[in-house]
């Protein structure tokens, strides 16, 4: 597993136990609120990302500055989450962790995050009209991320969670190439 396979996947770990622990004393929409303030924050300064994974600084004057800094200002089940993760040396994946929390706090709400991928850029109203039929298609909100990427030649590539409906010409084409070589006998194209 490489280091940003072994960050997504611990951010999911951890991002679903806190979240399991806001729904349990229902303070889901507080530790967003929370993270949103980390997140922020983190974007602001990449000093304190660069403290708390630095190995310099010991565990307690990790969690001596976390307190100062945050201490009224985030939740306690937030400050004991940090904490914890200070403990296990899980601070330099602080920002997976947010973004996961974030995915599951979007799904609580009945949001879910779609990404399209197109070969052009489209224009508003497309991308308006597109949002609306994904909409209507999973029966929920959509917030939409469109990428441009040639690559593809065309067409559209829709990713919702771990669906992929990859209608590209590209696809397209790889996937006529090989059912000819297939029926043609032909190895190794």
């Amino acid at each position: 597993m490489n280091i940003d396979e072994k960050a997504v996947r611990l951010g999911q770990i951890y991002a679903q136990a806190i979240y399991e622990l806001a729904e349990q004393a229902q303070l889901i929409d507080v530790l967003k609120n929370d993270f949103d303030i980390l997140a922020s924050l983190a974007a602001e300064s990449k000093d304190l990302g660069t403290l708390m994974a630095s190995p310099s600084f010991h565990e307690e004057q990790k969690k001596h500055l976390i307190s100062d800094v945050f201490s009224g200002k985030l939740n306690e089940l937030t400050m004991n989450f940090l904490m914890v993760a200070i403990e296990h040396n899980r601070m330099r994946f602080l920002p997976n962790i947010i973004a996961e929390y974030i995915e599951l706090w979007e799904a609580h709400h009945g949001l879910h995050r779609v990404k399209v991928v197109v070969s052009k850029a489209i224009e508003t109203a497309e991308v308006e009209r597109l949002k609306d039929s994904i909409a209507a298609a999973i029966n929920g909100q959509v917030r939409l991320e469109v990428v441009v990427n040639p690559a593809i030649l065309g067409g559209i590539i829709i990713r919702h969670g771990s669906k992929v409906i990859d209608n590209s010409i590209r696809n397209r084409l790889q996937l006529t190439v090989k059912e000819i070589t297939k029926q043609r006998g032909i190895h190794g194209v």
